[in-house]
């Protein structure tokens, strides 16, 4: 049978034997710490970089579309303009040559002022639209 001296030394050596396996699951935690915390690093890194290239792709894009927007705003507004030339040519002059009355010219002048101050607006307008999203006014 074992004695109090026996049991004594059992305990020690128990005593002994958890200490040791605790310091060195201290030390794998501390290891394994270490180990999470470099990964993390890492991914950080990677996701910065990554959210970088994202972002200047982004930029590259937004100004390619600011350039298609620009060429089509300028497309657009030389067409209206040649339109409305068209329309005046087409239509109101040779009105204004058929009506030899007064009465009529003087009714046409009123139409054509009209559309040349409708004009003028549109192209103050196009000028506003043209300066509110960054196009030089042409």
């Amino acid at each position: 049978m074992l004695d109090k001296n026996d049991l004594q030394q059992i305990r020690i050596i128990l005593k002994e034997e958890v200490s040791e396996s605790s310091d060195g699951l201290r030390e794998d935690m501390k290891d394994l710490e270490t180990g999470l915390r470099g990964k993390m690093q890492s991914l950080e890194t990677g996701l910065r970089d990554e959210i970088r290239s994202v972002e200047t792709g982004l930029r590259g894009e937004i100004k390619s579309l600011e350039a298609t927007l620009k060429a089509e705003i300028q497309t657009s507004a030389r067409q209206l303009s040649t339109e409305i030339g068209d329309f005046i040519t087409d239509n109101v002059l040779p009105q204004i040559e058929e009506k030899a009355d007064k009465t009529d010219i003087d009714r046409l002048e009123r139409k054509i002022d009209i559309i040349n101050t409708n004009v003028i607006r549109h192209e103050t307008d196009i000028k506003l639209i043209k300066s509110h999203i960054g196009l030089t006014a042409e």
